[in-house]
């Protein structure tokens, strides 16, 4: 019960520092929308935040995955493996929230990481600049712009591929399984 109310209290919390902008933002999307279903499907069976989170972190992956002209399903499979949604999610290395930012790579894109709306929109903006900087890879793009999400671009470039780490292969991968789960979903 006191996490729900934390919960409660950090939506609105959100809303009052200038969030509300893009929530509203997003509030055209359906909810009868596939894209929508299978987001909101995945976020709530993994997220131990609850179901009014998982709307708001739905619309808002939506709402920055159209901002940055990303594939909102990738986003969806990048956060679940990251964080499952968990805002409170901490690595070893110091990545933080739902996007698992740095703060300081966070800071120098102007977002504060701990704030759960630019934390995604942190990440989705991150991930579009790797897309963007591997896009010369033609369809292993997605694949070199996650393995560069975990392990940073220079090993990306160094190794002129997925660097050899096993950390960062099997996040590849799971991203990779994740993405697929929410593929079929829509029906591909």
């Amino acid at each position: 019960m006191v996490r729900r109310a934390i919960i409660v209290v950090m939506v609105a919390m959100i809303m009052l520092n200038g969030s509300a902008t893009a929530l509203a933002s997003v509030e055209k999307n359906d909810s009868n929308d596939r894209y929508y279903q299978v987001i909101y499907n995945d976020i709530v069976q993994c997220s131990p935040m609850g179901a009014e989170w998982s709307v708001w972190m739905t619309k808002t992956v939506l709402y920055y995955s159209g901002q940055y002209r990303i594939d909102p399903l990738l986003v969806t499979a990048l956060f679940h493996q990251e964080s499952r949604f968990n805002m409170a999610a901490c690595s070893r290395t110091g990545a933080i929230g739902i996007a698992q930012l740095q703060p300081e790579t966070a800071a120098g894109m102007g977002f504060d990481a701990t704030d759960p709306a630019q934390n995604i929109e942190g990440g989705i903006k991150y991930l579009a600049t790797q897309l963007s900087r591997f896009s010369q890879a033609g369809e292993w793009a997605p694949t070199y712009a996650i393995a560069a999400y975990n392990a940073g671009p220079g090993a990306v470039i160094k190794y002129q591929g997925i660097p050899p780490y096993p950390e960062t292969q099997t996040h590849v991968n799971r991203v990779a399984a994740i993405y697929k789960d929410l593929q079929q979903g829509m029906g591909y």
